[in-house]
């Protein structure tokens, strides 16, 4: 995932921090016939809460599926943490069994790019020492 600056600041515990996703970690675009997982490890740091949010790559506004959900957020969502305190998150256009509440829906034959968002960052966020994992194709 690509870091973008945060919004105005960037200062260990103000403002956000951004990391973009417009490809899968072999180099290859979203692609919303495909299904995948993203591994954010755990903790987060983030002061106030994170989230990761799905976007549609022809409109780059929130992807309209009938689940009606674009994101999972931290402050809002009862996410699942895994054991060794990380959180996986599947994106595709169906949800694994027993993983729909970690799921976003995307959309056959269009493109989708994400914004895992940090709210009140960590030094970790910023030095190097925390970052998300890669989008991993599900075969």
């Amino acid at each position: 995932m690509a870091l973008l600056a945060a919004i105005g600041v960037r200062k260990v515990g103000s403002g956000s921090i951004y990391f973009v996703a417009y490809r899968d970690g072999k180099d290859a675009y979203l692609d919303g016939g495909k299904t995948y997982t993203l591994n954010v490890p755990g903790p987060v740091p983030a002061n106030l809460f994170w989230s990761n949010t799905v976007y549609d790559s022809d409109t780059h506004v929130l992807i309209a599926t009938d689940q009606n959900r674009a994101a999972l957020r931290s402050h809002v969502d009862k996410l699942q943490v895994n054991a060794d305190g990380s959180y996986d998150f599947s994106f595709g256009p169906k949800a694994p069994e027993g993983k729909e509440n970690m799921w976003i829906e995307t959309i056959p034959s269009k493109g989708w790019w994400s914004v895992l968002r940090i709210y009140g960052p960590e030094a970790a966020s910023f030095d190097g020492t925390w970052k998300p994992g890669d989008y991993v194709e599900m075969k």
